[in-house]
C-alpha cells in the first residue's frame, strides 16, 4: 500500500493511500478516527468507509479532531468538538465525517487545524476561522469561541494564498503584498511581531521582516500569451533553488524571555522546494537578513512558525495552496496517466493493468477525474503550471472553472475531455484482451459498490461518468453494470432526496447528445432483456420482471427530467418501436386495466402501460383500439341484456350502435339535438351515420363525410363559437359568444367520438388545447402555435435589460381585448390599471397575461368542451397514456411525412410521372 498524504494529531494519525482511501489509527476517545464509533484506541490502520466515494485532496489533523478537503472544494470534519472546531454549530463530538455545510458555497481549497480551532481558505482567497478563540487565534478581535465559520474581517480585501496553524496561533500569507499575518497566542514569540510584551494578538498583525511581493523575472508581453507561455516553457529545467529558511519562535520549553520575537535566519542551507530532506548544509556561509525576501511557503506547529524564503533574483514563486485541484496526490484518470499508459503498456503491462483496475474500480478516483482544469494538462504542462501558481489563476479562468457557483449547482465535469481520454483507453483495450477483461471487472466492482447514502454532491459525479464508458453502452453487460447503476440511481430518491434532485439538475444541464446516449442505453437494455426470455423460461420467472422494471423506471425518471426541462428531448426520443412486435400490447393493456380497476396484479406482474412514453404511434393505436373494443363490447353487451329484458317487460329496446340520423341542410342542428339526448353508455357504442333521404349504408365512408361537413360548419367563424388566428391559421374559442355551454359540450363529444371511432377530422386547434384536456399546466411557450406575435413581444419584455424599462414599455397590469368589434380594457389583477409593470414584477405580468389568454378568457367554453369530450372516454385511464402531441395526432393525423422515404419508393416504380414530380419537387 502506498500512502501519498499523512497528517498527525496529538494522539492519532490520518493517511491517504494512492487509490484514494483514507486510513486512520490511534486514539479514538472523541471519534477522531471517523469510524462512526468511539473507542479507546485503534492500533492498526482502518478505512474510513463514509468517505470511500469522495476524491480527497487534503487530510488535516488537529489536537483531537480531523478534517479532509475534497477535490471539489468541500470540507468534512469529525472528532472532538468541545469548542465548536468542526464548524457545525454546536459542541457535540462527531464520530462520522460531517460536511462543513455553512461553507458549501465558498469552495474550500485548504484547511489548517490548531489544537482546538480550524481555519479554512477558500478559492477566492478568503479566510474563515472556527472553534476555540480564548487566545485570539480566530482573529475576530475577541476571545469568544465560534461554532460556525466566520470570515476574518481584517483580511477582507486581501487575497490570501496560504494558511497555517500552530497549537493556538494562526498564520496567513498575502502574495500580492508579500506580507505574512499572524494572530493568536504569542507566549513564545511565535507570531513574530515587534512587541515583546504582547502575549497574544486578537486580530491579524503583520510579521516583522524584509518581505516583498514576488515579481516574475521572466517578462511576458501580454496576459493573452500567459497560458501559452506557462505551458511551453522548458519543463525539464530545474526550478530555482531556495537559499534560506527563516524560523520564527522557539520551543515551548524555553522561557518566554529568551524567546525570539522576530524572524531569525537559520544556518544557511540550500533546499529544493520539492524535497527539503535531501538538502545539505553549506559550511561557512551566512544569510543576509537585510536583503529583501520572497516568502515561498509558511508552516505552523506547536508554538513555532516557519517560513521558507528565497531572494528576488532566484525567481521562485510562492506556493498557492488553493491549487490542490492541480496537485491532488491520489490516482485519477488524467491526461498524464493516459500518456503513461500508452507509452509503457507493452513494457510494464502488469503494473499498468493494476493501476487501471484501481482507478476504474474506485468511485472516489473516478469522481476526482475529468474536473474542468486538471484533466486538460499533460505531465509537462502540469510541471510548468505548478511552478507558476499566481499566474495559474488566469489559466484557471480560461478553463471555465465554476468558481462562483455552489458545489452542488454544477457537476464541473468536462465531458469532451472525459470522452477523449476514455476513447484512448478503449483503443488500447481493443488491442489487449487482458486489459479489456480487467477493465470490465473493475467497472463492475465500482458499479455494485455505489451507495445511495451519499453525503456530498461530489459523490454524484460517478453517476454522470459511468455512462460515458463504452462498456456501459453494451447491453450484454446489463446484469453487472447498467442494472446495478439504475438501482443505485433510483434508490437516491428513497435514501437522499436532495441528492436525487441534485442529480436531476445535473442531468438537465447536460447536452442533448449525452442525455440521448443515456436514454438509448436503457432502451437497448429493455429489448435485450425481452429477447433473453425467448429461450429461458426459468429466467422469465425469476429475473425478467425486476430487470425490466428497473430499466423502465430509470427511463421514466429521464422522461420526467426531459419534460420538466421543457422537452430536452422530443417525446418520440423515448419510443421503443420494437415493442409492437415483441410484446402483446393488447394483453398488456388489459392486464394494466385489471390492476387499475381491482388493485391487484394482472396476468403480468409488470405492465408496459405504466410507462406509456415508450409506446410509439402504432402501439398507441393498438392501445386505443383495445380500449375502444373493451368499452364497445361492454356497451353492446348491456344493450343486448336490455333488449332481452324488453321482451318480458316494459323496458324499451335499444340499438347496439350509436346511430345519428341527420339532414344535410340541417346537419348542425340535428347533430347537437341528438347528442344531448344520448346516454353516456350510448356514446361507447360503435358509431354509424345516416343522412335522411339517402340509402347509402355506412361502412365508414359516410361517417368520414359526416365529420368533414359538420366540422366545416362548426368551425366557421361566422357561426360565432370559434375564431381563426390568421397568422398561423389555427382555431380557438371565441371569448364572447351567444352560444350556450351545451353547444361547446357537443363539439367536445364530437372530438371524442372522432378519436374513439378512429376518424381523422380537420380540427385546427393549437397543441395547448390537448395539453389542457390532459390536465397539463399552460405556460408562455404554449403561445408558439397560438399567437407567435404575442409570444415574441412577451419574450422581449422578459429579456429587456435596459435601465429605462418602464419608460420603454409603459405597461400596467391590464390588456386591451376586442369584444364585438369594440376595444375593452381587461385588468389582469384587481386594480391592475394602477399597477405599473416593472423589472421586478414583469414575470408575474407575463404569467397573468398568458393565463388570461389560454384559461381565464375562455373558461366557460373550454370547461364545457372538456366535459363533453370526457363523456366519451368515461374516465381518463386511456388518456393518461398519451402525450398532448400524440392525442393531437389521433384527432388531426400526423403531418410529419417522411418525404425522402416516399421518394425512394415511388422512384423505384420507374414511373415517368413520379420521376417528373420529384424532379420538380426537389
Amino acid at each position: 500500500m502506498v500512502f501519498v498524504q499523512v497528517a498527525c494529531g496529538a494522539h492519532h494519525t490520518l493517511a491517504v493511500s494512492q487509490d484514494g482511501i483514507l486510513y486512520t489509527w490511534g486514539r479514538n476517545s472523541s471519534g477522531q478516527l471517523g469510524m462512526e464509533t468511539v473507542s479507546e484506541a485503534e492500533y492498526a490502520p482502518a478505512m474510513v468507509a463514509a468517505l470511500h466515494m469522495l476524491p480527497i485532496a487534503q487530510v488535516i489533523a488537529g489536537g483531537a479532531h480531523s478534517f479532509v478537503v475534497t477535490v471539489g472544494g468541500s470540507a468534512y470534519g469529525w472528532g472532538n468538538n468541545s469548542f465548536g472546531q468542526l464548524g457545525v454549530g454546536d459542541e457535540k463530538d462527531r464520530s462520522k465525517p460531517t460536511v462543513l455545510t455553512s461553507l458549501k458555497s465558498q469552495c474550500i481549497r485548504r484547511v489548517a487545524c490548531g489544537e482546538d480551532h480550524t481555519v479554512a481558505l477558500t478559492d477566492a482567497g478568503g479566510v474563515f476561522t472556527v472553534g476555540a478563540g480564548m487566545h485570539g487565534q480566530l482573529g475576530h478581535n475577541s476571545k469568544n469561541n465560534e461554532f460556525l465559520p466566520k470570515k476574518v474581517f481584517e483580511l477582507m480585501g486581501s487575497e490570501v494564498s496560504q494558511i497555517a496553524c500552530g497549537r493556538r496561533h494562526t498564520l496567513a500569507f498575502v502574495p500580492s503584498t508579500g506580507r505574512i499575518y499572524a494572530f493568536g497566542l504569542n507566549g513564545s514569540g511565535q507570531l513574530g511581531v515587534s512587541s515583546k510584551s504582547q502575549g497574544q494578538a486578537l486580530t491579524p498583525m503583520m510579521v516583522v521582516g524584509f518581505w516583498v511581493p514576488y515579481i516574475r523575472q521572466k517578462k511576458i508581453d501580454c496576459e493573452e500569451d500567459l497560458s501559452h507561455q506557462m505551458l511551453t516553457d522548458n519543463p525539464s529545467s530545474q526550478p530555482p533553488t531556495c537559499h534560506g529558511v527563516i524560523a520564527v519562535d522557539l520551543s515551548r520549553e524555553q522561557p518566554p524571555k529568551e524567546a525570539l520575537e522576530e524572524p531569525v535566519a537559520m544556518q544557511t542551507a540550500k533546499h529544493s522546494p520539492k524535497a527539503m530532506k535531501k538538502s545539505t548544509a553549506e559550511e561557512g556561509t551566512t544569510y543576509d537578513k537585510n536583503k529583501d525576501l520572497i516568502v515561498n511557503q509558511i508552516f505552523g506547529g506547536g508554538d513555532q512558525s516557519f517560513f521558507i524564503c528565497s531572494q528576488q533574483e532566484e525567481d521562485l514563486e510562492p506556493v498557492d495552496q488553493r491549487l490542490a485541484l492541480f496537485s491532488c496526490p491520489i490516482m485519477t484518470l488524467s491526461v498524464q496517466w493516459v500518456e503513461l499508459l500508452e507509452q509503457t503498456i507493452e513494457d510494464n503491462q502488469e503494473e499498468r493493468l493494476r493501476e487501471l483496475e484501481v482507478i476504474f474500480s474506485s468511485s472516489a478516483l473516478l469522481n476526482g477525474s475529468f474536473i474542468r482544469g486538471n484533466e486538460m494538462l499533460s505531465n509537462d504542462e502540469l510541471s510548468v503550471l505548478q511552478q507558476s501558481s499566481s499566474h495559474t489563476r488566469v489559466l484557471l479562468r480560461s478553463f471555465s472553472i465554476e468558481r462562483d457557483l455552489p458545489a452542488s449547482s454544477h457537476h464541473n465535469i468536462s465531458f469532451d475531455s472525459a470522452l477523449h481520454l476514455l476513447q484512448r483507453i478503449e483503443a488500447l483495450t481493443d488491442a489487449h484482451a487482458a486489459m479489456a477483461s480487467r477493465m470490465e471487472a473493475a467497472l463492475h466492482h465500482c458499479t455494485v459498490t455505489l451507495v445511495p447514502m451519499v453525503q456530498d454532491s461530489e459523490e454524484l459525479r460517478i453517476y454522470l461518468i459511468l455512462p460515458l464508458c463504452r462498456l456501459f453502452a453494451e447491453a450484454r453487460h446489463y446484469e453487472s453494470l447498467q442494472i446495478p447503476y439504475a438501482v443505485s440511481v433510483l434508490e437516491l430518491k428513497k435514501k437522499r432526496l436532495w441528492a436525487d434532485r441534485c442529480l436531476d439538475m445535473w442531468l438537465t444541464s447536460t447536452d442533448t447528445v449525452y442525455f440521448q446516449r443515456l436514454v438509448d442505453i436503457y432502451k437497448r437494455i429493455v429489448i435485450y432483456v425481452i429477447d433473453q426470455t425467448s429461450s429461458n423460461k426459468q429466467y422469465i420467472a425469476t429475473r425478467w420482471q425486476q430487470y425490466l422494471l428497473t430499466s423502465l423506471s430509470l427511463l421514466e425518471k429521464l422522461h420526467h427530467i426531459s419534460v420538466s426541462s421543457h422537452s430536452k428531448l422530443s417525446y418520440d426520443s423515448f419510443y421503443i418501436p420494437e415493442l409492437t412486435t415483441k410484446v402483446d400490447i393488447s394483453a398488456d393493456y388489459q392486464s394494466w386495466v385489471e390492476q387499475q380497476r381491482f388493485g391487484r396484479p394482472g396476468q403480468y406482474a409488470i405492465s408496459f402501460c405504466r410507462f406509456p412514453f415508450v409506446f410509439d404511434a402504432p402501439a398507441k393505436t393498438v392501445l386505443l383500439q383495445t380500449d375502444a373494443a373493451l368499452q364497445m363490447q361492454e356497451a353492446v353487451g348491456e344493450a343486448q341484456v336490455q333488449n332481452m329484458f324488453s321482451m318480458i317487460s316494459s323496458i324499451a329496446p335499444t340499438l347496439p350502435i350509436l346511430l345519428l340520423q341527420v339532414r344535410r341542410d340541417h346537419i348542425m342542428e340535428d347533430t347537437f339535438s341528438q347528442l344531448e339526448q344520448f346516454h353516456v353508455t350510448d356514446l361507447k357504442k360503435p358509431m354509424k351515420v345516416k343522412f335522411v333521404g339517402e340509402e347509402a349504408v355506412d361502412q365508414g365512408g359516410v361517417t368520414k363525410e359526416f365529420f368533414l361537413l359538420l366540422m366545416q360548419k362548426v368551425l366557421n367563424p361566422d357561426y360565432g363559437m370559434f375564431e381563426e388566428h390568421e397568422e398561423i391559421r389555427t382555431m380557438w374559442f371565441r371569448e364572447q359568444t351567444f352560444e350556450d355551454e351545451s353547444k361547446f359540450a357537443s363539439v367536445g363529444m364530437l372530438c371524442g367520438l372522432a378519436i374513439y371511432n378512429f376518424q381523422i377530422i380537420d380540427l385546427r386547434f393549437p397543441l395547448v388545447l390537448y395539453k389542457k384536456l390532459l390536465g397539463s399546466a399552460t405556460s408562455l411557450i404554449d403561445l408558439v402555435d397560438f399567437s407567435p406575435a404575442v409570444l415574441h413581444s412577451l419574450e422581449q419584455l422578459l429579456q429587456y435589460e435596459g435601465d429605462d424599462f418602464q419608460e420603454t414599455f409603459s405597461l400596467a397590469f391590464e390588456i386591451v381585448r376586442e369584444r364585438f368589434e369594440e376595444p375593452v380594457v381587461v385588468e389582469l389583477v384587481p386594480r391592475g390599471s394602477s399597477i405599473p409593470v416593472n423589472v421586478d414584477n414583469r414575470e408575474e405580468y407575463v404569467a397573468k397575461y398568458v393565463d388570461y389568454l389560454l384559461n381565464v378568457s375562455v373558461q366557460m367554453q373550454f370547461t364545457a368542451f372538456k366535459a363533453g369530450f370526457m363523456r366519451v372516454f368515461g374516465n381518463r385511464r386511456i388518456l393518461e397514456l398519451f402525450q398532448p402531441e400524440e392525442l393531437m395526432a389521433m384527432v388531426v393525423g400526423n403531418e410529419n411525412y417522411d418525404w425522402e422515404e416516399l421518394e425512394k419508393v415511388q422512384l423505384s416504380l420507374c414511373c415517368k410521372i413520379c420521376q417528373f414530380f420529384w424532379s420538380i419537387y426537389c
